[in-house]
């Protein structure tokens, strides 16, 4: 009875051994089947993807002046992970012995604090810290002699970008920025990010990437990001290398319709005045200078804006931040009367048809005088005296014939009241239409007196200097405003092309080829007669068409001239218009004509020479 008792137990305790001996294997199955998922989770833990930024493209003249670029630095980095000591709070004071002892070796400031050093160790175990930047020569010899006293510390190149030409063409090419991690797109793709240079302004910024349907899928100035795998420890310092450095693909370069002389002549000229000028190629809408002034100095924008510097422009009552040629507008005065008079001519009136000019206009209680009342009037003027000139009483007596629809339609077609397609934002300017009448005087009431005003370029119109520009580029070409390109191509980094700007026409004057011929006749005299308004513009070995403008702005207590001269030019079987504008001037002719006369005779001998 004992004996079955005894094996009874004895087949128990044995069925419970087996069942545990299989639930062991189970799990020894189960572990050794997840092996391979444990080891992948392992291995992340323990590796480590840095982002690695690619070299920003350069950016050109035509004629391949570097004006934007990539200065190679030195900075002086300590890789932490090499005199870390037990305990955050000794690796903490290890660190700031160090930065102490290499800022008084180098004469420097130290600006790191203990939370500075604390937050690298919690947010990028893996990185080196960058102690100082941009060494000159004696630092680096300085600090090569100690190097090898001293563990961690290593001399490694970067870049930062600068504007070796300073001010030329401040406004166009814009500058950049160190991005911000936290605001990047692949963020999350990196263990440690190294940010990009990111375009912020002008052409930096609309060319930093590229995707659009005008321009292939590029990578633009920017580039694309490469990378390096790094193993590191439990706390995240870098142990050694897994794979080998991806290289980031370096970004495109940028070249310029803009001429780098002629940009730099345009600047000259406007140094010590406010205003804009603009030339641009009549066959095609290039734009070959684009100067605002005053400017600003782009290299104390990099790598960080002087903020005393910033502020400085900021307050400037010129405003030296905006880009006058493009961005500006201003009410052109009687440079547009070439446009009023093709206006004029398209709707039924004789280019020998003449005004008797008395010296001023009476409409209603209101008179509006011409510039020869003092005396007596010009007499009896045609399309061509009247442009010669500049008599008020003839466009506005047959602006007020054709009316204001008709005018504004010829605008329109001019490219007024649209911001022209360039590169960059451009301002559109205001049209003489009911409805901004409305917006800014609170009354849609249009009047003859409406009408006079726009005729002579008064009113309610306003334009940039860009327009002005592609504007007299059309008079000259018998009608076409182009597409205005300040980009002529966009190279890869070994000097492919990748895009080569093709011209367009955005829309056409619509007059016939004797108006044209006949406005030009007047805007020839305009130059070359001896009464000509803008005879200051006359050259000797060219033959310049031009118009003066001189519009009256501010109330009758802060009256104040904004000074205009357009014109165009043919050279070599090339055509050039250009346009300009200069606040608070004596006249066009006095103020304006000289300036151009000297800049389009500096840009034409240089043409000559060139040959």
């Amino acid at each position: 009875m004992v004996d079955i008792h005894i094996r009874k137990r004895i087949f128990i305790i044995g069925i419970i051994l087996i069942l545990l001996t299989l639930v062991l294997a189970v799990k020894l199955f189960c572990k050794q089947a997840n092996f391979q998922g444990y080891n992948n989770k392992i291995l992340h833990q323990s590796v480590r993807k840095i982002r690695i930024p690619a070299r920003r493209g350069r950016i050109y003249s035509a004629d391949y002046k570097v004006i934007a670029d990539n200065r190679m630095i030195f900075d002086l980095l300590l890789y932490i992970h090499e005199i870390r000591r037990p305990g955050k709070e000794k690796t903490i004071e290890a660190v700031i012995n160090e930065i102490i002892y290499m800022a008084l070796l180098l004469g420097r400031e130290n600006k790191f604090t203990r939370a500075d050093i604390e937050r690298h160790l919690n947010w990028y175990p893996g990185l080196p810290l960058k102690v100082f930047s941009d060494l000159n020569e004696k630092e680096r010899a300085i600090i090569n002699d100690h190097l090898a006293d001293h563990r961690g510390w290593a001399l490694e190149i970067d870049s930062v970008r600068v504007y070796p030409q300073k001010d030329w063409a401040a406004h166009l090419v814009g500058y950049t920025r160190k991005g911000d991690p936290a605001d990047a797109a692949d963020r999350k793709e990196f263990s440690y990010y190294i940010s990009d240079y990111e375009g912020k302004a002008g052409l930096e910024k609309v060319f930093d990437r590229i995707n659009s349907k005008e321009y292939p899928a590029l990578r633009g100035l920017r580039g694309k990001p490469g990378y390096s795998l790094v193993q590191v420890d439990n706390l995240g310092y870098v142990h050694h290398s897994l794979v080998q450095e991806i290289s980031p693909l370096h970004g495109n370069h940028v070249v310029l319709n803009l001429e780098y002389n002629a940009q730099k002549k345009a600047q000259e000229l406007l140094k010590y005045e406010t205003g804009a000028l603009v030339l641009v190629d009549a066959d095609n809408g290039d734009v070959l200078a684009m100067a605002s002034s005053p400017g600003y100095d782009l290299s104390r924008f990099s790598p960080r804006v002087e903020q005393d510097y910033y502020n400085k422009l900021v307050k400037d009552k010129t405003a030296p931040l905006l880009a006058k040629a493009f961005a500006g507008t201003y009410t052109p005065g009687s440079i547009i009367k070439v446009l009023i008079g093709l206006a004029i001519l398209e709707n039924g009136t004789a280019p020998e048809s003449t005004v008797f000019c008395d010296g001023s206009t009476h409409i209603g209680d209101a008179k509006i005088n011409c510039t020869s009342y003092r005396f007596g009037g010009h007499r009896d003027m045609d399309i061509y005296g009247a442009l010669e000139k500049s008599c008020n009483d003839y466009f506005i007596e047959e602006g007020l014939k054709i009316g204001r629809e008709k005018i504004c339609d010829f605008m329109k077609a001019a490219g007024f009241g649209t911001a022209p397609a360039l590169e960059l934002p451009c301002a559109s300017g205001l049209l003489p239409t009911v409805q901004n009448k409305y917006r800014i005087q609170k009354t849609s009431r249009w009047t003859d007196f409406d009408t006079a005003l726009i005729s002579i370029g008064q009113g309610l119109i306003t334009i940039s200097p860009l327009q002005a520009a592609l504007y007299t580029a059309a008079i000259a070409n018998n009608g076409k405003v182009f597409r205005p390109h300040l980009v002529n191509s966009i190279l890869d980094h070994q000097g492919n092309i990748l895009y080569q700007r093709k011209s367009s026409v955005a829309s056409v004057i619509p007059a016939s080829e004797a108006g044209f011929k006949a406005v030009r006749e007047g805007m020839f005299r305009v130059v070359n007669s001896p009464t000509g308004s803008g005879r200051n513009g006359k050259l000797e070995n060219y033959t310049i068409y031009g118009k003066t403008g001189t519009a009256e702005i501010g109330s009758k207590n802060n009256r104040r001239q904004n000074t205009w001269f357009i014109a165009f030019v043919k050279h070599n079987n090339r055509t050039y218009a250009a346009a300009l504008v200069i606040q608070d001037g004596q006249s066009g002719g006095m103020t304006c004509a000289p300036v151009m006369a000297e800049f389009l005779e500096y840009y034409l001998d240089s043409k000559t020479d060139a040959q």
